[in-house]
């Protein structure tokens, strides 16, 4: 089933996409019958555009007119060659079409091709200039149709195949997968040294202090500053959608935040504070296993050990988020005071107690590593069984106990390791390796709290791809409570997130997740199914986030270039990229590569939701039975998501 099952989801969501873009291309060339003419007056203002939704069909000629209400803006429609500036206050445009640039009141667009078309501003008018956009929508609308029947699919046939094959053989066997150390020496050899992944993590730190500088003395526009580019277009991005997936908590391992409180507690960059083995006192500080460490060191509290803190903090940035985006100012204080926390937290607390309790950020790559297709695990179970050691819990001469308060030996999931391979320095028996397995290998969740980081993650999801990816001017007014709303206007959008975050989505799978115990003869606890059921968010929410985050970097990388090579708005060009003009990669394709993520999210959510409820029961039937109401929760989700993305 594992990867018959996997595979087989991926074709299905392949094959629906591509059989909409077939369907959608078939006809692009004939004019719907009954093609209208219609006159739209476009009215820009910071930050929205009226109407925010065009419909049309096919074959439809628009006279479009233009307007602002304030600055300058542009409309940049997707997939028509049409870049249009608005200057303020105005009714006459300046046009770039075909290569050419002309002065008219009006633009003639005929209507060749159907689908969903995002029409952006093309010139910087402000804080949430990145985020001001409408909709196109020409019927008949094939991806969006196309995409909903294969969501609806493969709901349907994952259920039918569950229920039908109950009494087949279950040959999902689980695999640590290829040893990547014992397959390539040199990655073994590079493992074993003092400096990696260190160095990494000093050159972040440094590159991240030039960028805090440029936020708290450089420009103040977000587009134009480095360090929001860096961090909320380039770093999210590679970060949700390259190395969660296919690195697991690599970023743990260079992560620049908790290097100062590394050393504030070591003392020491490279080497390694160990007990002297002839008996001596050795260097002051205190002995933890065998490593020395300064401060405090004090214990966590057990009552705190959980991610309740680290989702709360989350929630907090996410409902603050339209000000870390959007101010250069703001997203430096958030950076300063994450290191600032760890290195207070470090001197206070033993090893890296800020990274797996308290940072905001580590709750979700913990939860999505589970996903991801590399894993530091042992070698061979005996081998540590057998070792009196422990190096890799207890420190050695060759590397620290676990920073992540782990037993790296006895690890079976990616939650809490936060890849900085020290357990693979310090085991004297050479047991510890990187392996490389297959894609959403895990699914077991533990308790409440794994739990809860599902449904909030799933909720912001869609709260941010209605909030910054629609097109609806009244909800970023609302969310911006930095420069548009009142605080009235915001407290009402910060309550309805926290509602949609807090009760809604959590309360419908909770539900879900009792309905399916109920129809099924409650053969499981509440929790245990709810756990069960939420651990199919794990898969599902990776690939919402992806889904999420690819127009913010195909729309607006091209703001990387220019940013790094003039990083404080100075009118530096230290790359030569500073001249480079706004530019977006693929937009017409953006509505596709969604849709077609968020299928294979679902998919992957399905399977790993039924095979968590067959671990549990046993049975395959039961277990499709006790799935079902969430599934079809899932799938409504999806659907959301598809209206949102292509509808």
């Amino acid at each position: 089933m594992s990867r018959f099952g996997l595979v087989s989801v991926v074709a299905i969501a392949a094959l629906a996409v591509v059989s909409a873009g077939l369907l959608g291309c078939a006809g692009e060339a004939d004019a719907a019958p009954g093609a209208v003419e219609r006159e739209i007056l476009v009215t820009a203002r910071s930050y929205a555009f009226e109407p925010p939704v065009i419909r049309a069909r096919r074959g439809d000629t628009l006279r479009l007119r233009f307007a602002s209400t304030d600055v300058v803006h542009g409309f940049f429609l997707e997939g028509h060659d049409l870049d249009v500036t608005i200057p303020a206050l105005s009714r006459r445009v300046v046009v770039a079409h075909a290569g050419r640039s002309e002065t008219t009141e009006e633009v003639v667009l005929v209507l060749e091709r159907s689908g969903k078309f995002r029409f952006r501003c093309s010139k910087t008018c402000g804080a949430m200039h990145p985020f001001m956009q409408g909709e196109l929508i020409v019927g008949p609308n094939h991806l969006f149709v196309g995409s909903s029947i294969a969501s609806i699919a493969l709901f349907v046939a994952g259920l039918a195949w569950a229920l039908v094959a109950a009494g087949q053989a279950v040959t999902d066997r689980s695999s640590r997968g290829i040893d990547l150390l014992a397959r390539f020496p040199l990655l073994s050899r590079l493992s074993l040294r003092r400096w990696f992944p260190l160095a990494g993590a000093l050159l972040l730190l440094v590159l991240g202090a030039v960028l805090v500088a440029g936020g708290f003395i450089g420009t103040p526009v977000g587009n134009r500053s480095g360090i929001v580019v860096a961090v909320w277009i380039l770093w999210w991005f590679l970060l949700i959608a390259v190395l969660l997936p296919f690195g697991a908590r690599a970023w743990c391992g260079v992560c620049p935040v908790p290097v100062v409180g590394d050393w504030v507690q070591r003392r020491r960059l490279t080497s390694v504070a160990d007990e002297d083995p002839r008996g001596a006192t050795g260097p002051p500080g205190k002995l933890i296993g065998r490593n020395r460490y300064f401060g405090l060191a004090l214990r966590w509290p057990r009552a705190l050990s959980n991610l309740w803190l680290q989702n709360l903090g989350f929630l907090l940035l996410a409902t603050f988020s339209v000000v870390l985006l959007t101010s250069p100012f703001a997203s430096a204080v958030a950076v300063v005071a994450m290191v600032v926390a760890a290195t207070a937290v470090a001197w206070v607390f033993r090893q890296r107690t800020f990274c797996r309790y308290l940072c905001p950020v580590g709750g979700f790559l913990g939860l999505y590593s589970m996903s991801s297709t590399l894993a530091v695990r042992a070698r061979d179970a005996s081998v540590c069984a057998a070792c009196r050691e422990k190096g890799c819990l207890a420190g050695s001469a060759g590397g620290w106990g676990c920073p992540w308060l782990q037993y790296p030996s006895r690890l079976d999931r990616n939650n809490a390791c936060g890849f900085c391979l020290e357990c693979v320095k310090s085991c004297s028996h050479g047991n510890m390796t990187i392996f490389l397995r297959r894609p959403f290998a895990e699914r077991r969740l533990l308790a409440w709290d794994e739990a809860f980081k599902a449904y909030l993650m799933v909720a912001l999801a869609i709260a941010y791809s209605v909030v910054y990816l629609g097109p609806w001017g009244e909800l970023k007014a609302a969310a911006n409570v930095g420069e548009a709303s009142g605080w009235r206007a915001f407290g009402l959008y910060a309550g309805a997130l926290w509602i949609l975050a807090l009760v809604v989505v959590p309360g419908a799978f909770v539900a879900a997740a009792w309905g399916g115990r109920r129809l099924a003869g409650a053969r499981l606890a509440l929790r245990d199914a709810a756990l069960a059921s939420a651990s199919a968010l794990v898969p599902f929410g990776l690939l919402a986030w992806i889904a999420f985050s690819v127009p913010l970097i195909l729309a607006n990388g091209s703001y990387v270039p220019s940013a790094l090579s003039d990083p404080f708005g100075w009118g530096w060009d230290l790359f030569g990229g500073a001249a480079m003009p706004w530019s977006p990669l693929l937009p017409h394709w953006t509505p596709w590569l969604q849709a077609g993520l968020v299928l294979v999210g679902q998919g992957a959510g399905l399977r790993s939701g039924w095979l968590a409820h067959r671990d549990l029961v046993g049975d395959r039937r039961v277990a499709a039975i006790e799935f079902a109401p969430s599934a079809m929760l899932l799938t409504a989700i999806a659907l959301v998501l598809l209206v949102l993305y292509a509808g």
